[in-house]
């Protein structure tokens, strides 16, 4: 997954919060996320739950692709 914030009033400058993030998860497995502050968890958590869109990637569930709701 990728996600990239702009900023306001900078038509190209932006910072990146999630570059090419892949993660593989099986049947029954829990995943832990722990990092610096800012380091992209709670953006991996929101685009995960689907509260911001990614700008790239994808996220499949048992196969099938949910990036988009």
């Amino acid at each position: 997954l990728v996600k990239t914030y702009r900023r306001r009033g900078v038509r190209r400058a932006g910072f990146t919060a999630l570059d090419r993030v892949s993660l593989t998860l099986a049947e029954g497995e829990t995943l832990g996320i722990v990092g610096e502050s800012g380091s992209g968890k709670s953006t991996l958590a929101r685009v995960l739950a689907h509260a911001h869109p990614s700008d790239g990637g994808t996220l499949r569930l048992r196969g099938e692709d949910v990036t988009r709701p």
